[in-house]
């Protein structure tokens, strides 16, 4: 008997078994095809959306602190901050809003009275490539003691706040910033110096 043949006849013979095996066979198989489809789909809507967002990522306001400074740091000054905002972007920022507060303690994390309030001051839109200088005196005045702390390298004035706006598609944006003024940094210039940590954006 050729091997043709031997086949033919055992599959005659367990025609059920080889149909269990076969549907088994295709099912796995058909399995591995849908996961591999799905996979796909999966990747090429990636691509897409990653293509759509590209413009926008290259088109949209950047708003953020370009420099800052901090003067009247004396005993019985009031601290005046001044914050310069740049769109670093290609289209305008839209309903630009400045928070901004001065506060003096140790460290940020245990700041004492706040020189001021938080403000929402509104400045309209931002044109690219714009920028606009955000002034800001606090209400408190640097009594002997602050200044002590200030010279001994004991206490800092940070100023902190945040910008809000919106870009061309429609989307809230928020950069929050956070600057400080020590012995090290110089207490009689104006320079402010960015912290570590509490400057960021989306």
């Amino acid at each position: 008997m050729c091997i043709v043949g031997w086949i033919f006849d055992f599959i005659d013979a367990h025609n059920g078994l080889v149909s269990a095996i076969a549907t088994v066979f295709i099912a796995a198989f058909t399995y591995v095809l849908i996961r591999v489809s799905s996979r796909q789909a999966e990747l090429t809507r990636a691509l897409v959306n990653a293509a759509e967002d590209t413009p926008k990522r290259q088109l949209r306001a950047y708003v953020n602190v370009k420099s800052g400074s901090l003067k009247n740091v004396t005993e019985g000054g009031h601290p005046t901050s001044t914050i310069t905002i740049k769109n670093f972007g290609q289209t305008p920022a839209y309903r630009l809003i400045i928070n901004c507060a001065i506060g003096l303690g140790e460290s940020f994390d245990k700041l004492g009275p706040v020189t001021g309030k938080i403000m929402d001051k509104p400045i309209g839109t931002l044109a690219p490539g714009a920028k606009i200088e955000h002034f800001y005196p606090s209400e408190h005045v640097l009594t002997t003691e602050d200044m002590e702390g200030l010279k001994s390298g004991k206490f800092a004035l940070f100023v902190h706040g945040e910008i809000v706006y919106w870009d061309f598609t429609g989307e809230k944006r928020t950069t929050k910033f956070r600057t400080f003024k020590n012995v090290v940094v110089g207490l009689g210039t104006p320079h402010l110096a960015s912290c570590e940590e509490g400057n960021e954006s989306d």
